[in-house]
């Protein structure tokens, strides 16, 4: 046993004095797993976190060998009750009937959810190869064997062709538990395929997309400089370059690539995020909030389950690894060095960093952003109470007042209000990027919003901001 050993031995005693069925072996795995990759405590069990535990934790990084999933049911039932009757459970956790339901619900898909090597984390990944070419972890007797074998096995996986190890370990594909920032670091990745970025690789976009007629000729650009002083003014920017900068030489992350509760916090400190969060709080999208007020920031930290809970960071922390400033190892990550960047790296810089902060903007409310980027391509300047009234009754919007047939006044009145916090929120996201200068309600064209438009515009006559 480990570091829950004292919790185990009770459970046991009273799963036997009540005739209730208990693997331990079962429960000490799901118990490490949730507070080494999850930091949750094993008294907490709100809804959601079952299904997580069966259908994305334990594949990703749970043993190879996969537990009856009635078995790990029952196991679990009884350590719920358990947890019930002697008053440990903790304040917001699910009642049993509802986690049993939600436990039953994942059980048959368990096993195909654990086959699926896309579900696989890395560290899983190489130890399975390590298994495969016949060197395994389990029968270690010492610290120094231990970590002799698993550089033997990684020596072996580096050694493998690129392509091999990809293949090996494709990651999180668009399953359950994928975030929006994976699948967007990949396409964002993609883009530059370690050439200088270059927005002729696409071919030039139809402008059909809700937009009034507009010649099909090639757009003029904008002059590289410009675009590269844009980019080096973009306070988004310059907080993604001072994140990588607090990496530096390494700080820790989980299994998931994301850093840890306690790095966390304190690069939330260093760089002064709650100005962000006292926004983003304030419409639909952050944080519930009572009045308008922002959270405490220790509330929020409180409740978090992932680093990649509090938006403020995440942002800017996808931005970094997609432009390559950090790269991150299977427990640590660190700062990737880069020497004098010149017009064309900032450029790509920029463009990197702003498609991925596009591409992983909470839920499916990128549309009024979509249409206000593309709109100042042509017209120079957006008055926001045009967008927030075209958003209200668009046909993309299933909250638009035509497709929700609000049955009062009120109720109108509520949509309304929800549809205008909708385009607020995703205004949010980038308010801080220099893609536009505001004047009140109105967004104003800059050089960088430009270049940014004619960007998104091709990839998605390509496609390549589809699910």
């Amino acid at each position: 046993m480990g570091d829950h050993d004292l919790l185990l031995r009770h459970a046991h005693r009273w799963a036997e004095s009540k005739g209730q069925v208990l693997d331990e072996k079962i429960l000490e795995t799901v118990l490490d797993l949730r507070d080494h990759h999850d930091e949750q405590r094993p008294q907490a069990w709100p809804a959601g976190s079952v299904e997580h535990l069966m259908l994305v934790r334990w594949p990703s990084h749970g043993p190879s060998e996969v537990p009856e999933p009635q078995e790990l049911v029952a196991t679990l039932k009884t350590f719920w009750r358990f947890l019930r009757s002697t008053g440990r459970m903790a304040t917001g956790s699910a009642d049993i009937k509802s986690l049993t339901k939600e436990a039953r619900r994942a059980a048959p898909h368990m096993a195909e959810a654990c086959a699926d090597p896309a579900r696989h984390g890395a560290t899983k990944s190489i130890l399975e190869y390590g298994e495969s070419i016949g060197i395994s972890l389990d029968g270690a007797t010492t610290v120094e064997e231990l970590q002799e074998r698993l550089d033997q096995v990684v020596e072996a996986w580096n050694a493998l062709p690129v392509d091999e190890r990809r293949r090996r370990s494709p990651g999180p594909t668009a399953h359950q538990g994928s975030t929006p920032g994976q699948r967007a670091t990949g396409i964002a990745q993609a883009l530059t395929a370690g050439a200088p970025f270059d927005p002729s690789m696409f071919d030039q976009p139809s402008w059909d997309d809700g937009l009034d007629e507009v010649d099909d000729e090639p757009m003029p650009r904008k002059d590289p400089g410009d675009v590269a002083r844009s980019v080096q003014r973009s306070p988004f920017v310059q907080q993604v370059l001072r994140l990588a900068n607090w990496v530096g030489e390494g700080r820790s992350v989980t299994a998931t690539g994301v850093l840890r509760l306690s790095e966390a916090r304190a690069a939330y400190e260093e760089l002064g995020l709650h100005t962000f969060d006292e926004q983003y709080s304030q419409d639909l999208w952050g944080w519930t909030t009572v009045a308008g007020v922002a959270p405490d920031p220790r509330e929020a930290f409180a409740r978090m389950r992932s680093a990649a809970d509090l938006r403020s960071l995440d942002r800017l922390w996808s931005a970094a690894v997609a432009a390559g400033l950090v790269e991150v190892g299977p427990s640590r990550a660190r700062q990737v060095p880069v020497g004098r960047r010149e017009t064309d790296d900032w450029v790509q810089l920029g463009m990197l960093c702003l498609v991925q902060l596009f591409l992983t903007l909470p839920g499916a409310r990128d549309e009024p952003l979509f249409l206000t980027l593309l709109l100042l391509l042509t017209q120079h300047r957006v008055d926001l109470p045009e967008l927030r009234e075209w958003w209200h009754r668009s046909p993309q919007n299933t909250l638009s007042e035509e497709a929700f047939q609000p049955s009062t006044p009120q109720v109108a009145s509520r949509l309304r209000a929800a549809n205008d916090a909708l385009v607020d929120g995703a205004l949010t996201e980038f308010e801080d990027t220099g893609v536009w200068r505001r004047e009140g309600e109105t967004l104003h064209q800059t050089d960088l919003g430009y270049e940014f438009a004619i960007l998104l515009a091709a990839m998605k006559d390509q496609d390549l901001l589809d699910d």
